[in-house]
């Protein structure tokens, strides 16, 4: 744990990573002989093969994200999106290369879109939103304010109400932790949005179970029944 405490400073909720490495640390390793018979059934739909994958390379994640210590404060996000790329790296696995070789890319590619993601937000929403938005002398109205106002026209509104009853019908229609998780995650309901290990903290799971949860709850939330009730409510 020494090595991890150097590379990420000082930061504050470092006991959170060390705890999170040691939940990951639960999940035993692979051979390259193993990797084949999971990368095997993968292809062949076996979603227990994708999960053992996944859990045995969650360490090749941090692996990964240790190598961005600029940005050790996002080192939550970082390790969601490398999981995430993992996870696709896993579904399209075929075994004739090294599995940490191959996840490699999707790995860091995931890591990178997450960091860009940030600095695009850093840069325009404080910077442009808040500048005045003409030049008059008389108007001194920021982008904010007219952002503020548009959210207050009736169309906008009607819109934003159906969209609400939309989520909310099709959430209903999911398990009820399923649907704690995806409120959670996506920042719905009056919630705010947090990452898997922040949820499995909050509601007393594992990261890997949270994670889990949230994979089988997507997949119910692209299932047709669902996708054309929330069209209906949208009107598209």
């Amino acid at each position: 744990m020494t090595d991890n405490r150097k590379r990420f400073g000082n930061l504050q909720n470092k006991k959170s990573f060390n705890l999170y490495l040691e939940e990951i640390g639960q999940f035993p390793l692979i051979d390259r002989e193993t990797e084949i018979e999971l990368a095997k059934r993968i292809q062949e739909g076996d979603e227990t093969a994708l999960t053992k994958l996944v859990l045995a390379n969650l360490r090749l994640v941090v692996y990964f994200v240790k190598r961005y210590k600029t940005y050790w404060f996002l080192w939550d996000e970082l390790i969601d999106a490398g999981n995430e790329g993992l996870k696709k790296a896993s579904r399209s696995y075929n075994g004739k290369i090294k599995f940490c070789t191959f996840a490699g890319w999707h790995i860091r590619n995931a890591i990178h879109r997450e960091i860009i993601r940030y600095h695009r937000t850093k840069k325009l929403c404080p910077l442009s939103l808040n500048q005045p938005f003409n030049s008059d002398n008389n108007d001194s109205r920021t982008l904010l304010n007219l952002i503020e106002d548009n959210s207050q026209n009736p169309e906008t509104l009607s819109k934003k109400s159906r969209l609400n009853t939309a989520i909310k019908k099709v959430l209903t229609t999911l398990p009820q932790q399923e649907r704690q998780v995806i409120e959670l995650y996506f920042g719905l309901n009056g919630n705010e949005s947090l990452t898997l290990r922040k949820i499995a903290a909050q509601v007393g799971l594992t990261f890997a179970r949270i994670g889990q949860i949230k994979d089988k709850a997507m997949k119910r939330l692209k299932h047709p029944s669902r996708s054309r009730l929330l069209a209906t409510y949208l009107n598209i």
